[in-house]
């Protein structure tokens, strides 16, 4: 359970499944949440079998919901021992050759950096044309044409052909992509945690719609209306995937708008803090976007009780050119999920089991890849595929 005490901050009352994690590893931020032991459950065969094999041939009895719990979250700690072992024996072997080839010079070892980069490029394309090839061979009869075929349905969210080519390298994310991400971490991960309702992925249509709409000053609470305010007003984080709009207040909703810049907004309803999350952040950044959004966050009291909301601008990796905002969004929102549930912990950190887990929404000496972001989502959407 997360909690905020205000003079340590925030805590996490349970450790979750921890796996170490190297300050200087480099991540797609995906790779933080156990993705294996999700889908292996997602995989499996049907309860009631698995619940014949393990009561016995011969007996009726079914597994309690304790025990079915209980084989859960063994099967993550599992996993997540797995991922540890996988990590150590990495991070030796690429001590090793640190220390081998420290003699090399570093044109060389710049070239090295190319190849990789090279080599992660042409992974992104094989995967994706094996998912183009998955969906021609679905659709035939619709190969070589252009109209937009789905490829997979996920709860509420369906990706489409075309969503598949936002996730090649140089391409800009769409908003269908982030919100099936948002859909697999919520109804595929965070579904599954002991207190699933503390964290709400909104939808960045609905974050569009919330911030666009326009609404009748003397009647704020109507902004409530378009929220699920059930849900949120259970919620302790909420994360709003933001999309800047050059002179946003003349927006026109009945209008196609691609926007201009995917960033991330975290709401602590513990104390009132938006942290935003910004990889393409400035001294003389506009701020009025977060001034409206504060704005209309704070009409809803149901939801937010506290009243004013103080905006934290958070230090983190910067994009270094004009097309990975989108996928710096998705793994920011992992990395931070990461920190809330208490899945990784440094090295430093050893000692602080016995306590309440402090968590740190500092992210700044986290090294993240944007093109293992793209590959690391490639990949799940094609295991998704498998399972359907």
């Amino acid at each position: 359970m997360i909690g905020y005490d205000a003079r340590t901050g925030y805590y996490n009352s349970r450790s979750g499944f921890v796996v170490n994690f190297e300050s200087d590893q480099i991540s797609s931020g995906l790779d933080l949440l156990p993705w294996d032991s999700i889908l292996e459950e997602e995989s499996e065969p049907d309860e009631d079998e698995e619940e014949k094999e393990k009561a016995g041939h011969d007996s009726p009895k079914k597994l309690t919901k304790q025990q079915k719990k209980e084989i859960r979250q063994n099967k993550k700690i599992n996993a997540a021992r797995k991922r540890k072992l996988k990590r150590e024996s990495e991070l030796k072997s690429r001590a090793s050759s640190s220390s081998s080839s420290s003699s090399s010079s570093a044109s060389a070892s710049n070239q090295l950096h190319v190849l990789n980069h090279y080599e992660i490029t042409s992974n992104i394309k094989n995967t994706y044309n094996k998912l183009i090839q998955l969906l021609e061979k679905e659709h035939p009869k619709e190969k070589g044409k252009s109209s937009d075929q789905k490829f997979l349905q996920f709860h509420s969210v369906a990706l489409y052909k075309s969503d598949l080519t936002h996730l090649l390298p140089d391409e800009w994310l769409c908003d269908n992509n982030i919100a099936f991400m948002y859909e697999v971490i919520a109804n595929g991960f965070l579904s599954s945690m002991d207190f699933p309702h503390e964290i709400s992925l909104l939808n960045p249509s609905l974050v569009q719609l919330f911030l666009h709409m326009p609404y009748d000053p003397d009647t704020p609470d109507t902004l409530e209306t378009m929220l699920p305010v059930k849900e949120l007003s259970r919620s302790k984080f909420l994360f709003l995937p933001m999309n800047y709009i050059d002179d946003f207040q003349s927006i026109n909703m009945e209008e196609a708008n691609n926007g201009d810049h995917w960033f991330l907004a975290v709401l602590s309803l513990l104390d009132n803090r938006l942290y935003v999350y910004d990889s393409m952040s400035s001294d003389d950044d506009d701020d009025s976007l977060l001034v409206e959004l504060t704005k209309r966050l704070q009409t809803c009291k149901s939801i937010v009780k506290r009243g004013k909301i103080d905006v934290i601008k958070v230090n983190c990796q910067q994009q270094d050119n004009f097309d990975d905002c989108g996928i710096f969004l998705i793994m920011f929102t992992c990395v931070i999920i990461n920190r809330l549930i208490r899945l990784t912990h440094s090295e430093e950190e050893e000692g602080e089991r016995d306590a309440d887990p402090i968590i740190t929404l500092d992210i700044s000496k986290v090294k993240l890849e944007p093109l293992l972001g793209r590959l690391s989502l490639l990949n799940l959407i094609l295991k998704y595929y498998k399972i359907e």
